[in-house]
């Protein structure tokens, strides 16, 4: 009965870590879709031809702040200290 009420605690700590882990990777995949969108957006702004270069310089700064978000998001840890992105690497 022992060594089963271990086994039955062990899957419950692996079901928390799992749904952790997938709630971490929603919320960062979400934060991903947001920001290629964004992106997206200012790029079709920057090809139209009657925005200043000014707003053009605006717009490469804010692409280039999203560019380094992703690489972060990218770089995401769970809990445990893992790349969640990584597949089976540590």
């Amino acid at each position: 009965i022992k060594s089963m009420k271990a086994a039955l605690e062990q899957y419950t700590t692996n079901i928390e870590r799992g749904k952790n882990n997938l709630q971490l990777t929603e919320s960062s995949l979400s934060e991903v879709s947001t920001l290629s969108s964004r992106a997206y957006t200012l790029v079709l702004q920057g090809a139209n031809t009657s925005v200043s270069q000014e707003q053009r310089n605006a717009m490469a700064s804010e692409v280039d702040s999203i560019q380094k978000r992703l690489l972060q998001i990218a770089n995401t840890r769970n809990a445990n200290g893992s790349y969640i992105f990584s597949g089976q690497q540590t």
